[in-house]
């Protein structure tokens, strides 16, 4: 019975290349290709602990390198995304995040591309540590006291008599033109915050005159 290893799919790339030394050492040239010894790969299996299908992969890969560049190399193809998720230090990360824009932490997916860390990482500071919470960021009003006399004298104008009582003019013989403009900002948005703007109200504020006055483009 063949014996059974823990697989390593991760050789190191020094293991992965005596791997393809021994087997080239084992080897020789049948009609013009290089065929493996009878019991070549079950050998490098046992020595290197690994799986007789791992071997055969290592040796096809060497094989198509050797096509290609001329030779004999495997090289792990997934070296680049194994190991261990990085640990940020989530000072540091509550600090970035602070110094964003408030466009830049709409959603979680925003966030963690301004903060340049993957979206688990956000999601789970979110749910599972609860350092950033949500919050309805809304424009604020900004009148000078121009505008407010502005606003009481429309309102005024507004006002007529009805059976002896003041009510406010239904507006039925005014048209007010509707065209296809879009807000450069919204009227309130959805943004993240961290702990400490929450206990100590470091929130974010936009304002303008009015809601009506958010910059249009059409």
């Amino acid at each position: 019975m063949e014996p059974i290893y823990n697989p390593k799919p991760n050789l190191t790339d020094e293991q992965a290349q005596q791997l393809i030394s021994d087997l080239l050492d084992n080897s020789s040239i049948k009609d013009g290709k290089r065929v493996l010894a009878t019991g070549a790969v079950a050998e490098a299996a046992r020595k290197f602990k690994i799986t007789k299908r791992t071997v055969y992969n290592r040796w096809n890969q060497a094989l198509e390198n050797r096509a290609m560049m001329g030779v004999y190399i495997s090289k792990s193809n997934i070296a680049g995304n194994s190991g261990r998720t990085p640990i940020y230090n989530r000072e540091e990360l509550l600090a970035a995040m602070e110094d964003l824009p408030s466009w830049e932490r709409g959603n979680l997916r925003s966030l963690a591309r301004g903060l340049g860390v993957g979206l688990k990482t956000v999601w789970r500071i979110k749910i599972n540590e609860k350092v950033i919470l949500p919050h309805s960021n809304a424009i604020k009003p900004f009148l000078t006291e121009q505008n407010k006399l502005e606003r009481l004298s429309f309102a005024a104008d507004h006002v007529t008599e009805v059976n002896n009582k003041k009510v406010f003019k239904p507006m039925y013989d005014e048209i007010h033109v509707d065209e296809k403009w879009f807000f450069i900002s919204q009227e309130s948005q959805r943004i993240y915050l961290t702990q400490r703007e929450v206990e100590e109200r470091d929130i974010i504020h936009r304002t303008c005159k009015h809601k009506s006055h958010i910059i249009k483009v059409k």
